[in-house]
């Protein structure tokens, strides 16, 4: 069976997650995404459908927009940022004679060699539940 993919193109260019200027890859680029999200959801126990999209719309909908929030953050990490916010590890920037200051270094969040989106983790945190399960 195929793996899933979350997210598609279209899905991509109307989401707020996407960044603004997708490559002609996206496709190639929303499956390894997918691929990654599957990393961080493989203990995850949920119905699919033959597609192998989760059954349920809210878990289907947090795995598309991560799948999206992945796949941008690796075309441009500062997708998603609001204006005037800079990118993680970077405290000021001008344009009058180009200049940027780096920060420390913002600790990112590597999970067997794979870097995560913050933004990834903000949305399937959302999915976690502190009652226990029963089938």
């Amino acid at each position: 069976m195929a793996k899933p993919v979350y997210a598609t193109v279209e899905e991509y260019g109307n989401s707020p997650y996407g960044a603004a200027a997708a490559p002609d890859d996206l496709g190639d680029r929303l499956a390894i995404a997918s691929r990654d999200i599957d990393w961080l959801a493989m203990t995850a126990v949920y119905d699919k459908n033959e597609a192998g999209i989760p059954v349920e719309e809210d878990l289907a909908e947090a795995l598309r927009d991560a799948t999206i929030a992945q796949a941008s953050y690796g075309i441009d990490p500062g997708a998603g940022l609001g204006e005037g916010q800079l990118p993680p590890g970077v405290s000021s920037a001008s344009i009058g004679s180009a200049s940027i200051t780096k920060s420390k270094a913002t600790p990112e969040t590597v999970i067997a060699g794979i870097t995560y989106a913050p933004r990834v983790l903000m949305i399937l945190r959302d999915l976690m539940s502190t009652e226990a399960y029963a089938r």
